[in-house]
């Protein structure tokens, strides 16, 4: 099997999984007014869509077109939950909610954590391939911290509550 017709197949997979993801999650955000943008997530998970089809229909032939639609797909899908990431963590430092700014946080790294290995399970790379493409993705939420750290320095007030209470604890 060649890296076109693997990488297609794959690309197929986790295109069509992260789809239906996007849309129970849509419903969801649409539902609890969760959502960062409405309007970006729903371009977000039409972009996925289109993109599933496309790979479903054959057009995408050559390494590079797939290449770009891996590309497209795991960058677009990172660049949302970093902004989706922000905005709820943000949320709940402006609450002073240092608990809640610990569980969000939490739950970004999952949301990456899921990224990065849905990439490292379907995309066929060399491992110096891969690690140019998931460093970024992992390196997100810290990047994301830092950037609420700066613009928010209530953040570190407000999360280091948590770590005040844990030693409190002990």
């Amino acid at each position: 099997m060649t890296t076109e017709v693997l990488l297609r197949t794959r690309l197929r997979a986790v295109t069509l999984i992260f789809f239906v993801a996007g849309i129970i999650f849509l419903i969801r955000d649409l539902l609890d007014q969760s959502s960062v943008s409405p309007v970006i997530e729903t371009v977000l998970v039409a972009g996925l869509g289109i993109a599933a089809a496309l790979l479903w229909s054959g057009r995408f032939c050559t390494l590079f077109q797939l290449r770009t639609v891996e590309l497209a797909i795991f960058g677009a899908t990172a660049a949302f939950l970093a902004a989706q990431d922000y905005h709820l963590v943000y949320q709940e430092v402006i609450q002073d909610n240092g608990g809640l700014v610990l569980s969000q946080s939490v739950q970004a790294l999952l949301h990456y954590a899921v990224l990065v290995a849905a990439y490292g399970i379907f995309i066929p790379n060399t491992w110096q391939r891969a690690a140019v493409l998931i460093g970024p993705m992992a390196l997100t939420p810290l990047a994301v911290g830092f950037l609420m750290h700066v613009r928010h320095p209530q953040f570190m007030e407000v999360a280091s509550q948590v770590g005040f209470a844990a030693k409190i604890a002990d």
